[in-house]
């Protein structure tokens, strides 16, 4: 037996037409319920784990730039101090200069420059000089030109004596005064005798001799 087509389609309508669709609304809401569940708890743990340890490291900044800013202020403080110190200790040993040298005062320094000297050519230049001071120049005079450069050329002296008299603006000048060389005998020629003046024509020449005996020469009268 062949069914009617229209029988088949044709719709029950004793039965009620909400009842096979709850099955498929309430698995679509399940469906719905879990996805959220499975996304989202995964999320808020990642976010938290970054937010937890940014503060550390704010914190830490901050307490590593203090202690280089107090060290260099340290540092300052300690080269300001050493600078300090520095400046008293020179103004300390700031020697006083002396405005003008009394003639006791050089002769006594050139005195002692003299006999500390191991060389005799400088020794007698210096010891034969007469000195003469006026304020802060020493004048040097000598008989000779050999003594005026021999000590215009002792470099050692001058520093010796500014150091030995305090005064660094100390000057030497140095001149001949022929009024110091020492007063020798002239030696006049002698007159010579007419001897004499034969003697010496004989030595220098033999012939002379027998120049004397052919004529009869006498030398001595």
């Amino acid at each position: 037996q062949k069914q009617d087509p229209a029988a088949e389609a044709a719709p029950d309508h004793d039965a009620p037409p909400s009842a096979p669709e709850e099955p498929a609304e309430s698995v679509a809401a399940d469906e719905v319920i879990e996805e959220p569940e499975t996304v989202e708890e995964p999320k808020p743990s990642q976010e938290k784990a970054p937010s937890e340890t940014p503060p550390p490291a704010a914190a830490s900044e901050p307490a590593n730039t203090a202690h280089p800013a107090n060290a260099n202020h340290a540092l300052e403080k300690a080269d300001l101090r050493s600078l300090m110190a520095a400046i008293r200790e020179e103004d300390s040993a700031v020697v006083t200069t002396v405005e003008a040298v009394t003639l006791e005062e050089v002769q006594e320094a050139w005195n002692t420059y003299v006999a500390q000297s191991d060389r005799d050519s400088i020794k007698v230049p210096l010891q034969s000089a007469q000195l003469s001071v006026n304020g802060l120049a020493i004048q040097a005079r000598v008989a000779t030109s050999l003594a005026e450069n021999t000590i215009r050329q002792e470099n050692g002296l001058m520093g010796y004596l500014r150091d030995q008299l305090q005064a660094p603006n100390l000057t030497l000048s140095v001149a001949i005064d022929e009024s110091l060389r020492k007063d020798e005998p002239i030696e006049r020629p002698k007159i010579l005798s007419p001897r004499d003046k034969y003697l010496m024509m004989r030595e220098s020449n033999p012939a002379v001799e027998e120049l004397r005996k052919r004529f009869d020469l006498r030398p001595d009268e």
